[in-house]
Formats: C-alpha cells, sequence, structure tokens
C-alpha cells in the first residue's frame, strides 16, 4: 500500500490530527476483513439514502442537481463527523440546530435542507479561517 508523503505545510490541530489518523490507519499491517465487510455494507446502505435517477428525473433540472449534492455532503458529513478531531465542529452545527431549527408546524419542507447547507457551509468556512487553510486539499 501507498504511503501518504505528510505535507510540509501542516500546523493547525485539526488537520494534523485527520493525517495523523489517515497515516495510522493505512500504515497497518494486519487489517480485519470483516472490518472491511462492515464498511461495504455500511456504504451499501448510506447510498441508498441518495436520491435515486428515478427520482431525479421527475424533478426540475436544477432542484435536482441541488437535491443530489445535498444528499451525498449529508452522507459525507455523517460520516466524517464521528471523527474525533471533528467533534467540536459537530458539536457546534448540532447546538445551532437545537437553537433555530423550528421544531413544529407551520415548517416548510426546505427548513431543514437550507439549515444543513447554511450550516454547513458557515461551518466549512469558519473551519477555514481557523484551522484547515489549505491543509486537507
Amino acid at each position: 500500500m501507498k504511503k501518504i508523503a505528510p505535507p510540509k505545510s501542516v500546523t493547525h490541530p485539526i488537520s494534523a490530527k485527520i493525517i495523523a489518523g489517515l497515516r495510522k490507519t493505512t500504515g497497518r499491517k494486519v487489517i480485519d476483513i470483516s472490518e472491511l465487510r462492515d464498511a461495504k455494507i455500511n456504504a451499501a446502505n448510506l447510498d441508498k439514502t441518495v436520491i435515486t435517477e428515478k427520482q431525479l428525473s421527475r424533478l426540475d433540472p436544477l432542484h435536482g442537481v441541488y437535491i443530489y449534492a445535498q444528499n451525498k455532503l449529508s452522507v459525507i458529513i455523517e460520516e466524517i463527523s464521528a471523527l474525533s478531531a471533528l467533534s467540536k465542529l459537530a458539536d457546534a452545527y448540532e447546538n445551532a440546530e437545537d437553537v433555530y431549527m423550528p421544531s413544529g408546524p407551520p415548517m416548510s419542507p426546505l427548513t431543514k435542507s437550507y439549515f444543513f447547507m447554511l450550516g454547513l457551509f458557515r461551518s466549512l468556512r469558519w473551519a477555514q479561517k481557523r484551522d484547515f487553510r489549505n491543509n486537507c486539499y
């Protein structure tokens, strides 16, 4: 397995923790086959949560792009938010959702989608300014 070369500019805590975790995982000499099987099942289950081509064909093309991107981002964010290095960001998003997301009627079906995108990109912007600047790309 090819080793990940250490970037010279990693000096920020969150990106350094993520990269260190990736190095540790990819550097393992023994791989638990059951972990691979479980990961494949988990990936298939997550893929089922993303809008299908048949469902997309019934939508306006621009709306379809938005929904597909939101679904894929949701899956990615759900997975990476479990990383301990991102726990502060995940907690901040969850707290904001509790405070600002309406919980009852009348509620537009778009509210959760818009809140998700707003929260995601605001969090990423905050993270980029504070910690990730060019280290994870």
